[in-house]
């Protein structure tokens, strides 16, 4: 067996019948695991522990406050090992989640190697991607829903993301910019060497992309879609290079799009117009 769906009940009451055997399951490369019916139910590291191959994993309908947890040494390197093998992870109605990972964890290993993120439905969440933690492998990056945060990652954390190609945030009330500059930042340059898609949709309190002085070059953007999106004023206040894009897409149907010279007027001009 390659890939599994089941509810967390079904899990628990073979284990407690004595009837999991991991030699079944030695090959599993795909897990969802969904419907946890408690209030208080911890991220499950521990079963998790037990397939040595797995790859994709989902996690739907849960009420756990972080991703990573540590109860001991021992148990801190496991859990680790879990998570770092991992290359796609999807997290779906978590509404109780505040952060993947506090900001001080021993997390230099966590997620390494993660090439797909699906952050779904989790209302609370306050930080989607820690400074302690790169994603240096991450290709796809999927946020919807996610109604707390107020930004998506900070300028430094952007900087690791270099194999990233498809960056999706949509219906995220409170978002105000994507990118966010930290404290006693010197203004300088952010590359998204790989970016081909963009896409930002139904945000109504995103204001920018990038609100400080930091250059940004896109050399393999090829489609934005900005879509509903009122109070977006301009894309960032720094030197912007994009020269594969030629249009900005408007509605999810739209086949010419909007261009204005360059991405900074465009997004400035649909703006004054929308006024």
């Amino acid at each position: 067996m390659k890939k599994l769906r089941v509810e967390w009940n079904d899990v628990m009451e073979v284990i407690q019948n004595g009837q999991f055997r991991v030699e079944y399951f030695y090959k599993l490369e795909g897990l969802t695991l969904m419907r946890f019916p408690c209030d208080n139910v911890d991220f499950p590291s521990h079963f998790l522990q037990r397939f040595i191959n797995l790859k994709n994993l989902v996690v739907r309908d849960a009420s756990f406050e972080e991703i990573v947890l540590y109860e001991g040494k021992d148990d801190e390197e496991n859990h680790i090992r879990v998570l770092a093998q991992l290359k796609k992870l999807e997290l779906s109605k978590l509404p109780k989640l505040m952060h993947l990972s506090k900001e001080g964890s021993q997390t230099c290993k966590i997620f390494q190697n993660l090439e797909s993120l699906r952050v779904l439905e989790c209302g609370m969440l306050k930080i989607l991607i820690p400074s302690a933690l790169s994603f240096q492998c991450l290709t796809t990056l999927e946020v919807s829903n996610c109604h707390g945060l107020i930004n998506l990652m900070t300028s430094s954390t952007a900087k690791y993301l270099v194999q990233l190609t498809s960056l999706s945030v949509t219906e995220c009330k409170m978002i105000e910019e994507i990118i966010v500059s930290e404290e006693n930042e010197v203004a300088n340059e952010i590359i998204f060497q790989k970016l081909e898609h963009l896409r930002l949709r139904s945000l109504p309190s995103l204001t920018s992309f990038h609100s400080g002085k930091c250059a940004f070059t896109f050399p393999s953007l090829e489609e934005v879609f900005l879509i509903e999106c009122p109070k977006m004023k301009f894309f960032s206040e720094g030197i912007i290079s994009t020269p594969e894009l030629e249009t900005v897409l408007l509605t999810e149907e739209d086949d010419e799009g909007y261009w204005e010279e360059d991405l900074n007027s465009t997004v400035q001009k649909l703006f004054v117009e929308m006024v």
